[in-house]
């Protein structure tokens, strides 16, 4: 049939068209160039402030691209922090203390750290963005493919890691956690949603009912407990089947005047439409199985007077080592 054999060599757009070998060997390229260009600055006298913004705009954005196709490995992943790490505590190229560890230095500004991305969530985040086109494309070539075989039903919450994925598949399954914890229903009708075992109610993270359903309840949908001849919340049956606290968060759930349908949001956004940004701050904190940051207003506030400072960034950025006790004074030696 003169079909010529596959180069699994060769590259596409930056990227490995094969993935049959080594995962650390297919992504060298990405590991060389962010070497390559922290070895060319670490020439040069820079202060860490200056470090920060080169690590943040330059460094960090090199394997974006490569995180948004597969899941990299983790070995790699904590080489590049290495790296990174490194260029920011070394001096022209010679090795000191690091006095904070790269996982406070990811944290927000708001709660004492840098701002530095977290590699891992950060490639997880850009994997998630997938789910969301899923959701919102189902007509996509891609979905099609990727449906016959992974999720038959057509729902992605149905999807499966099946036998003997692709490389690809596997990268797009690790994020799936991150993004169903984050999607819900928004109410319209109210008649493509089961009351008890979807995702409606917007609280902070579970977005199910609490109320354990009763035996002539599990079927309901939500269109059963609104009044529709006045296009309100039906208060003497959700007081009747739900806890109080259920209650309170459902009738909090405005009602459209229009006969709109039920539509799949993301939570942590606004305007319910998915972002890289929400995604990357709930992976970090599903990973750490906390919730959103508790952290004292007054100290809040104070990093953020500290950071919005008009005064040099290497005075701010040695005023945050020096309240992190990350000087070399004689008591931290």
């Amino acid at each position: 049939m003169q079909i010529r054999t596959e180069n699994r060599t060769a590259l596409y757009l930056g990227l490995p068209s094969s993935a049959s070998r080594s995962k650390k060997e297919l992504f060298a390229s990405v590991r060389d160039r962010v070497w390559h260009r922290i070895n060319d600055w670490n020439e040069k006298i820079l202060s860490q402030a200056g470090k920060e913004i080169l690590i943040k705009a330059v460094i960090q954005a090199i394997p974006s691209y490569a995180m948004a196709c597969f899941r990299l490995p983790e070995s790699l992943l904590h080489e590049l922090q290495r790296m990174v790490s490194g260029f920011w505590w070394h001096n022209r190229g010679v090795r000191k203390i690091h006095w904070v560890t790269w996982k406070r230095m990811c944290e927000s500004k708001l709660i004492g750290g840098l701002g530095f991305r977290s590699l891992k969530h950060f490639n997880t985040a850009m994997l998630a963005k997938h789910w969301w086109r899923f959701l919102r494309n189902s007509n996509s070539l891609v979905f099609q493919v990727l449906c016959v075989k992974y999720f038959p039903s057509g729902n992605i919450s149905d999807a499966r890691l099946g036998y003997q994925p692709s490389f690809t598949w596997r990268s797009i399954m690790s994020a799936k956690k991150v993004f169903m914890a984050s999607l819900r229903w928004r109410i319209g009708l109210g008649t493509m949603v089961k009351a008890w075992s979807d995702p409606w109610i917007p609280r902070l993270w579970s977005f199910r009912l609490i109320t354990p359903p009763s035996s002539d309840s599990d079927d309901m949908y939500v269109v059963d407990f609104i009044d529709q001849s006045r296009g309100e919340w039906g208060r003497s049956l959700l007081e009747q089947k739900l806890w109080q606290e259920d209650v309170d968060r459902v009738l909090e759930i405005p009602l459209s005047a229009k006969e709109s349908p039920d539509t799949l949001v993301w939570h942590f956004t606004q305007n319910g439409i998915f972002s890289v940004k929400s995604a990357y701050h709930l992976a970090c904190r599903l990973e750490s199985q906390e919730g959103p940051s508790t952290s004292q207003d007054w100290l809040r506030k104070w990093w953020i007077n500290l950071w919005k400072a008009k005064i040099p960034n290497k005075i701010k950025v040695f005023t945050w080592r020096a309240c992190l006790q990350a000087l070399p004074t004689s008591r931290g030696l």
